[in-house]
């Protein structure tokens, strides 16, 4: 049985394609229904691990084309009180992010940490990094500083904008550590129920 490589090539591009256009349409959605999150969530335990693997598979494409190393360090047993619809895209959003400004062959790490008052999930990169002038701007509306506009002339500035605000209605929030050239945490701050208004007051 022959196997055509050029096909083969042509089949995985096409995939790619599709997969960037279904992410625009998904901001697009998620973003019309955020102004109306409270009409459409259910808070559940949700197992962490699961939802990694779930975005994982969903990206598996662009891991194999460019090579990129995968080590997921958060145990099965990490369970949050959260809605899996509304963090399966946030997590989507952060691992896409990280996929655009990895170079072939880098890595990303999911790990976490249990603090005090909450749990993070730090996902890790080894990728370009952000500029600091660009760090307190990342999660404004439409903002691509720095990186959107000489490396990734499409970004839309509305994925981590849109992750933000959704996590922030879940009882949560992002923040970014990065230097440039030297990779990128976004995390994930799990915050205990009855610190849930501190999210409120940022």
């Amino acid at each position: 049985m022959l196997f055509d490589l050029d096909s083969a090539s042509s089949s995985s591009s096409l995939k790619e394609e599709l997969e960037k256009i279904e992410d625009y349409v998904e901001k697009v959605l998620y973003y019309s229904r955020s102004n109306n999150f409270f009409e459409d969530y259910i808070l559940s335990e949700v197992s962490i691990n699961k939802l990694i693997k779930e975005s994982i598979k969903k990206h598996s494409i662009i891991f194999i084309k460019k090579h990129i190393k995968l080590i997921n360090k958060v145990p099965e047993n990490l369970i949050i009180d959260t809605d899996k619809k509304w963090l399966l895209f946030i997590l989507d959003q952060l691992l896409s992010n990280s996929l655009k400004y990895t170079s072939n062959g880098g890595s990303i790490i999911f790990k976490h940490i249990k603090a005090t008052k909450e749990v993070l999930l730090i996902v890790e990169d080894t990728g370009i990094g952000i500029k600091s002038e660009d760090i307190n701007r990342m999660f404004k509306k439409s903002f691509t500083g720095f990186n959107g506009r000489n490396e990734n002339l499409k970004a839309s500035g509305m994925g981590l904008y849109l992750s933000q605000k959704i996590a922030k209605k879940l009882g949560h929030y992002i923040t970014l550590e990065s230097g440039y050239g030297k990779g990128t945490k976004v995390i994930i701050h799990f915050l205990e129920w009855n610190n849930y208004y501190d999210v409120t007051k940022m």
